[in-house]
């Protein structure tokens, strides 16, 4: 057994005895300001800075070439390799964490090799995880179709949550300041971006709501795989938003099925 191998079971092991009792959702509609969302990755909507969706989106609806959107989205997923979570949200944090393991979530699953996967093919969501195999062509495809599909649909049929459903959001408080981690819907909030709204009404579970004064109790803070630093500055990344992407010296291989 190696040494992070070792360390890795032994912070499973605490987290399991810190697990919260699980908690009843309390699920509320609020109206925000779309400059306040993020992306998992911690990039900023309504912002014109940059967001590989939004730039695609906004793009098409601005009635940019699409061979150039696409090449520029392109290059994004060659050279976007972040190998762990500090890397991508662009914290320098005192210890390797492994993607999406955050301080406040005991639940997330603690993976070797920084998160990334071992196939092209277990990767789900193509901006967010990785794999040394490199990005299906066919899941880039998918990618485009849900980017295209729900510029569309805003252009026609406009935002409907309480017929279809919410863009449902996290929220993270800092005293009276808070930002929201949207979960689902980033491809349309994207495109009400594209058609100038500057707030959306979504979906928030209040029991979820991650406050920052309370960080020292944080499952993964009181395992010791964050420091409560690194805790803070994790968070306040997503308040600052991320605006670019390091590129890495090797880029993804484009993978045909």
């Amino acid at each position: 057994m190696t040494t992070v191998t070792a360390g890795l079971r032994s912070i499973k092991g605490r987290i399991r005895r810190l697990l919260d009792v699980p908690r009843e959702p309390r699920l509320e509609r609020l109206t925000i300001p779309i400059d306040r969302c993020r992306h998992y990755n911690g990039y900023k909507y309504g912002s014109s800075s940059f967001n590989p969706y939004e730039n695609y989106i906004v793009g098409m609806h601005q009635g940019v070439d699409r061979g150039v959107l696409r090449e520029r989205f392109e290059d994004f997923l060659r050279y976007f390799r972040p190998r762990d979570l500090g890397e991508l949200l662009q914290v320098p944090l005192s210890r390797t964490v492994p993607m999406w393991v955050y301080p406040w979530d005991a639940r997330a699953p603690i993976r070797p090799h920084g998160g990334w996967l071992e196939t092209a093919a277990s990767v789900e969501d193509i901006i967010t995880h990785f794999s040394e195999q490199g990005v299906q062509r066919s899941k880039i495809q998918g990618e485009y179709f849900w980017l295209e599909r729900a510029l569309a649909t805003i252009a026609t049929e406009g935002y409907r949550p309480e017929r279809f459903s919410y863009i449902d959001v996290l929220e993270l408080r800092d005293g009276a300041e808070s930002v929201y981690i949207v979960k689902d819907g980033n491809h349309r909030l994207s495109s009400l971006v594209a058609f100038g709204h500057t707030h959306v009404a979504v979906s928030r579970d209040a029991a979820e709501t991650v406050d920052l004064s309370r960080c020292a109790r944080w499952p993964h803070v009181a395992s010791g795989l964050y420091s409560t630093e690194d805790a803070r500055a994790l968070v306040r990344a997503y308040f600052r938003g991320v605006t670019d992407f390091r590129r890495a010296d090797v880029p993804a291989a484009f993978l045909d099925e």
